[in-house]
């Protein structure tokens, strides 16, 4: 398999840090492309419970690639749906809604003050 990295410009850095809000699977773009990221990388994936759009394929194959990396390196949540939140594709765009910012926006704060120090 190809890894990102491998296929990217060499002038990209390594990542501190992905965050995938409700990604499509990757298996349908390129089945050679491995989406791992390297040792070190803090990864964050999220998938909706109610997305009639990429549905958790994408979100489950994702994690099944981040076999290598530490428990404490990966995370996958299911945003489930609520009376606040309806949890489909289009719910991360939502942003004036308070219980969607504290759902998707503020992990990616917090992701992103880790990769930061």
């Amino acid at each position: 398999m190809t890894t990102y990295l491998d296929n990217a410009a060499t002038s990209f850095p390594k990542p501190e840090a992905v965050y995938s809000i409700f990604p499509v699977d990757p298996v349908t773009i390129d089945p050679s492309l491995e989406v791992a990221p390297p040792r070190g990388t803090r990864v964050l994936l999220l998938a909706g419970e109610d997305d009639a759009v990429v549905g958790r394929s994408g979100a489950d194959e994702i994690w099944a690639q981040l076999r290598s990396l530490p428990a404490s390196a990966r995370e996958y949540r299911i945003v489930r749906t609520t009376d606040d939140l309806l949890a489909d594709h289009e719910a991360p765009t939502y942003v004036e809604s308070p219980v969607v910012r504290e759902t998707f926006w503020a992990p990616l704060d917090r992701l992103v003050e880790h990769a930061r120090s």
